[in-house]
């Protein structure tokens, strides 16, 4: 006989109901937002708390995944604190509950940045359901500890828990200079059911004889999806497949009902494509340029049109795939000559008059 659960999910943060009935048979249903915020306003003792050690007075599990590393050549955590309903429900109808993620290196400071999730809780719960909060972060090569704080306004009781994290170095030393420009601990943007993107460009500096025009050109078509796929719903937050701890691939077509956004393999695996898209964007070229461009060829969309590499905002091109209200019209025709325009043609001058400047030979 299978348990039946509900799952209140509060992401990093974003708030919705799941009754799961097995990892592979869940079902998203809407409920009304609990007042939630996701940036914090109000003055927390944070570093107090911090100093004075984990503490327990909420009942409730605190585990993290197992690093995993993405396309964007960067180490994937994620925090997740469950409190079970019954039991905090047994101290109080009511709660003001605050979710924060701190995270510090080594023998270092802790990270001025944080992940943060409040919302109230004014009316009973389900018996069977969940309060799950979830929290993203990359994290370098080296060892770091993660704190995960749950504190009730209403009750004024908290909870913090120390987890000590090792991001293993990878073999060789290319991987460590790539990222010398990025932040060793970076909390991402709630979570969805793609893969994260998160700011920042990798160092790929690349020595060349005489200028060099490099074009990037991204391909974001899938198989086209029949009109008669019923929708079927996936577990959340899978952002790489065929890991137990992440849950399976997404199936074609599934719908999170509670943000009304659609997510289908499509976007899922476009999102995969963007991380990788954004690496290679980063190539420097110390005698020429890039031109990066996507478009789905499938459909003859044209997402990106022809746009220097350091201006492509890839993290807007993500939002605006995975947005609920995207229309296929919303994108333009892929044009025959996509260079043809007159502010691909301006900006296509700029990389040519940049190739052309007097350089000296790379060595």
């Amino acid at each position: 006989m299978l348990l039946r659960r509900d799952l209140f999910r509060i992401f990093a943060f974003s708030l919705y109901l799941v009754a799961a009935g097995a990892p592979l048979f869940s079902q998203a249903v809407s409920v009304a937002p609990l007042q939630q915020d996701l940036t914090r306003t109000v003055k927390l003792p944070i570093d107090e708390w911090l100093d004075q050690g984990e503490r327990l007075e909420i009942p409730w599990k605190v585990s993290l995944s197992r690093p995993l590393l993405t396309y964007q050549l960067r180490n994937l955590v994620r925090v997740t604190a469950e409190v079970p309903a019954d039991l905090l429900q047994k101290q109080s109808i009511s709660h003001d509950l605050h979710f924060i993620v701190k995270a510090a290196p080594e023998r270092g400071k802790w990270e001025p940045e944080e992940s943060y999730s409040h919302f109230r809780v004014e009316a009973k719960l389900d018996s069977r359901s969940e309060l799950q909060m979830l929290a993203e972060l990359y994290l370098q090569p080296g060892i770091y500890t993660v704190a995960t704080i749950v504190y009730d306004g209403a009750s004024g009781k908290r909870n913090l828990s120390f987890t000590r994290v090792q991001i293993g170095a990878p073999a060789g030393e290319a991987l460590p200079q790539l990222l010398g420009s990025l932040p060793k601990i970076q909390f991402l943007p709630p979570p969805d059911n793609a893969a994260p993107l998160a700011a920042g460009r990798v160092l790929l500096p690349i020595a060349t004889r005489r200028p060099v025009q490099l074009d990037l050109i991204v391909d974001l078509s899938t198989p086209q999806e029949t009109s008669d796929v019923r929708p079927v719903v996936f577990p959340p937050y899978p952002p790489y497949p065929f890991d137990p701890e992440w849950g399976p691939l997404p199936t074609r077509r599934s719908k999170t009902e509670a943000t009304g956004a659609e997510v289908t393999r499509e976007t899922y695996e476009q999102s995969r494509l963007l991380q990788i898209a954004s690496v290679l964007s980063a190539v420097d070229l110390k005698q020429g340029c890039i031109e990066v461009a996507a478009f789905d060829i499938l459909r003859r969309r044209t997402i990106l049109p022809f746009t220097p590499a350091m201006e492509v905002k890839w993290g807007k091109i993500r939002d605006e795939i995975l947005s609920p209200d995207r229309e296929e019209s919303d994108f333009p025709p892929a044009a025959i000559n996509p260079r043809s325009s007159p502010d691909v043609t301006a900006k296509f001058s700029t990389c040519r008059k940049r190739m052309e400047a007097p350089t000296e030979a790379a060595i």
